[in-house]
């Protein structure tokens, strides 16, 4: 195990070098020097201008590969392995550090790499001694690619790519992709949309070949015809009938012989079968089958069978969970060797992959391409899966089922592959509402794989199906199955909401979501119960409690439900405000929007804005009243306008003196709800501002509609008193008497003790009829007036208008009782005026009397 870890970080550190090496080897045979090998005696990093000066005991072979923006390779052929492992650059350094590492066959790969990127890059031999010197510039332009690369790389660029992904969205690199491979070009993939075209597998032709596109055409590529080993033919033999362990010891030995004639081929063979031999799982039996690969490439990096060996790697990475580096190795074979027999494989690899990061519609591609355009492969059924998986993901349910179930009743077989496919087809089934067949495959992945992971989440599909189909006894049962069977787990989870919804006793209900806020406080699903328990809540008419409820789910679970949270938030402050309201508790009103107007003016509720305007209007502060029922006008409908809108909102303006916008209000009101208890106040406020506009005519008209349209006694009384006021401003003396005098009598008629209003009436009535001159009968107003001031209580002012009054009507006697009444009270000002009328009266009876 201790050597599995130590291979493994191996890798992991020199994984990069070796795909350098492998970019080298792939373009250039370097050739060997007649000499010895030679030692690196030296390695330093300098600065300004940046270098790094490779000091040998020989001068030998070497290439210097820009790979990277920041990073170069430089590889030397027959050096010892060396005792430096690396160097770092100083800080400020351009070059921050050079990582040594030994290859096979002699082979020293040095990977430099820059703290910004390189631009400029070149190398050469000091004229005396063997120290090789590689300058780097992060200024200036790239030296020239010498020609032997640029052939190469033209030749390489030139393989031509299918039209299935060559156009359409760029790829996209893996954010862990690091550097898997050599600078090739990004192939772009075209999106896919549905099937586009794809059909079941037996209804498209395609082209019969030889190969069945997979590593296995190495079989027949290898080569063989001048190789007379016995052993290799042997080797060949164990290959073909599979015996992968009897064949890669065979293949050693073959090497081991140094046959020049069967030398290459069977370093490539015994690599594959070293791929071949090793179980997925085994990381060890996997690292030496990428050894193996590694070991060809270096040897035979001119082989025309690379490409496998390539793909090999990938293979081994894909085994060993690296993507990445198995993404670089399969993107090379894709953009360089598209005449490779195993392609096939490959793209379907690289479906996979993208797969996997979640890049459904290039996943796609490369399945349609393996699926459609390759000719006849053994990836052709898997790639097919692929495309129905992958629709499915794409939500192309109805694509998806179509394809996996033409592809289960061509290939049968594959069914007890995975259980993935019958699952693929059970779920898209379901989504199309095709619940009795979504349950059959289902029942089939329990009963063909009884130990698959997951178990218990398939029960609870099963369940949902027959909660879809409303057989809620058997939905129930197998709920309470799996809650009992699985605890803890998705299934009960999954189980325990499902149950929620069918069961009809609210306290199991509200149970059974607390159980799920408090045992699974981090899953998605937690915020559904606490948003279930909210509507719950709303149901009740505990507006207060499901408010709580959100709250809570916005500070725990501020994504997914937001949207539909904040909604029953709204509409639960709405039903709570207008509750409030209902009662007259408006300052709890005003004091919770305040506190939470932030929060309300995200809202934007006109029915949150209408309670608070309307709370404002109740406390009197008509301007606070008039900015949030205005808010509210604008977001109702035209015809959804409630009338505590309308008329508050006239009111409002009323009060903050737009009075012109206030009479248009009102007219609406009034027009569109004639038989409202509001429409006597509405028409008694237009008609006082139509009285303060001098439109006497349409205050008359207004006040007369407004007094036809309520019964209540208090209001026409009102409305009277205000009528009599236009006559009055008219001097239309008489009739105002008129209007005062029918005013008192709605008074006294109205519910309960309206003496105030009664003596304010018959002083306004004994006022009239002074300016008219009618003394009698303003004296009996003003008697009146006193004696619904409450008898002993005395107004003074009344009092003095009364001793006026007879004193006007000559009726001496009665006018001086009045004033020597007015003269007894403590008020200093009318007991001087009423003194002073005494005085008066006392010098006009001596008058007389002389």
């Amino acid at each position: 195990m201790k050597m599995v870890e130590a291979m493994i970080k191996f890798d992991s550190i020199v994984q990069a070098i070796v795909r350098y090496s492998l970019v080298v080897f792939f373009f250039f045979s370097i050739q060997g020097s007649d000499a010895g090998a030679a030692t690196l005696k030296g390695l330093t990093i300098g600065d300004g201008p940046a270098t790094v000066r490779v000091t040998l005991s020989d001068r030998v072979p070497f290439k210097v590969i820009k790979v990277d923006g920041k990073e170069v390779l430089i590889a030397f052929k027959d050096v010892d392995t060396p005792g430096i492992s690396s160097k770092r650059g100083k800080p400020g350094y351009l070059v921050r550090d050079v990582a040594v590492q030994g290859l096979a066959n002699g082979v020293l790969a040095l990977v430099v790499t820059g703290r910004s990127t390189f631009k400029g890059v070149d190398s050469g031999w000091e004229k005396n001694g063997s120290t090789l010197v590689v300058s780097f510039s992060d200024r200036g332009t790239e030296q020239p690619l010498k020609k032997p690369l640029k052939r190469a790389l033209k030749k390489a660029l030139k393989k031509p790519v299918p039209q299935s992904i060559r156009t359409g969205e760029e790829l996209k690199p893996s954010p862990d992709a690091g550097h898997s491979g050599p600078e090739v070009q990004k192939v772009p993939v075209e999106p896919a949309a549905g099937l586009q075209g794809v059909q079941a597998s037996k209804s498209v032709p395609r082209t019969v070949s030889i190969y069945r596109g997979d590593m296995g055409d190495i079989l027949i590529k290898a080569g063989l015809d001048g190789c007379r080993s016995q052993e290799m033919t042997g080797a060949v033999t164990y290959l073909k009938k599979r015996l992968w362990s009897p064949a890669g010891e065979m293949l050693a030995k073959v090497i081991e012989t140094k046959d020049p004639d069967c030398l290459e081929p069977a370093y490539y063979l015994r690599a594959y079968a070293a791929l071949m031999t090793a179980d997925p799982e085994d990381s060890r039996a996997n690292l030496t089958a990428m050894a193996a690969f590694q070991d060809a490439l270096v040897a035979y990096p001119d082989s025309p069978l690379l490409p496998f060996a390539l793909a090999g790697l990938g293979i081994v990475h894909t085994r060993l969970k690296n993507p990445a580096a198995a993404e670089g190795f399969f993107a090379i074979i894709r953009d360089h060797y598209r005449d490779y027999p195993g392609l096939a494989q490959v793209l379907y690899h690289l479906g996979l992959i993208y797969d996997a990061k979640g890049y459904n519609d290039q996943a796609l591609a490369y399945f349609k391409e393996v699926f459609e355009d390759l000719p006849e492969n053994s990836s052709v059924v898997d790639a097919g899966i692929g495309i129905g998986k992958a629709l499915f993901k794409k939500r192309f349910y109805l694509d998806s089922l179509k394809i996996l179930t033409e592809l289960i009743k061509s290939n049968p077989e594959k069914t007890y592959d995975s259980p993935e496919l019958l699952l693929s087809i059970g779920r898209s089934s379901f989504e199309l509402g095709k619940t009795a067949n979504a349950r059959e495959n289902f029942m089939r992945v329990l009963n063909l794989f009884p130990d698959i992971p997951g178990k218990d989440m398939i029960l609870a599909d099963i369940a949902e199906t027959y909660a879809v189909d409303k057989d809620n006894k058997r939905a129930e049962s197998v709920y309470r199955l799996v809650i009992k069977t699985y605890p803890g787990g998705e299934g009960f989870l999954n189980s325990s909401m499902g149950l929620a919804l069918l069961v009809t006793d609210m306290a199991e209900k509200k149970a059974i979501y607390e159980m799920v806020k408090r045992d699974f406080t981090d899953h998605i699903l937690a915020g559904v119960a606490m948003m279930r328990l909210a509507e719950i809540y709303e149901k009740e008419g505990a507006y207060a409690d499901c408010i709580k409820e959100i709250e809570n789910l916005l500070a725990t679970h501020p994504q997914g439900l937001r949207y539909e949270a904040v909604k029953l938030m709204q509409r639960a402050y709405e039903a709570l405000f207008d509750g409030k309201m209902s009662k007259g508790f408006y300052p709890d009103v005003l004091q919770e929007f305040e506190q939470k107007n932030a929060l309300f003016e995200r809202m934007e509720s006109e029915k949150i804005y209408l309670s608070a305007g309307l709370s404002y209007l109740e406390g009197r502060l008509y301007e606070q009243a008039f900015n949030q029922l205005i808010k509210a006008y604008k977001r109702y409908a035209r015809d959804e306008r409630p009338e505590s809108l309308l008329f508050g909102l006239g009111v409002a303006m009323d009060e903050t003196d737009r009075k012109e916008d206030a009479l248009k209000i009102f007219a609406g009101f009034i027009k569109r709800f004639p038989t409202s208890a509001r429409v006597g106040p509405a028409s008694l406020r237009m008609g006082n501002i139509l009285l303060g506009k001098k439109m006497f005519a349409k205050a008359e008209k207004t006040l007369d509609a407004g007094y036809g349209a309520t019964g209540d006694r208090m209001e026409k009384g009102n409305i009277l008193l205000l009528k009599g006021e236009v006559y009055k401003a008219q001097k239309k003396l008489p009739r105002e008497s008129i209007q005062l005098i029918e005013a008192a009598k709605e008074f006294a008629l109205a519910p309960g003790n309206n003496y105030d209003l009664l003596a304010t009436t018959h002083i306004k009535l004994g006022e009239s009829y002074l300016e008219q001159k009618l003394y009698v009968k303003a004296a009996e107003a003003f008697a009146l007036a006193l004696k619904f001031t409450g008898g002993e209580t005395i107004r003074a002012d009344v009092g003095f208008m009364l001793g006026d009054a007879y004193q006007k009507a000559n009726v001496l006697t009665k006018a001086r009782e009045a004033f020597e009444r007015i003269a007894s009270l403590d008020d200093s000002i009318w007991a001087r005026l009423a003194k002073e009328r005494l005085a008066t009266l006392d010098l006009a009876e001596k008058v007389k009397e002389s």
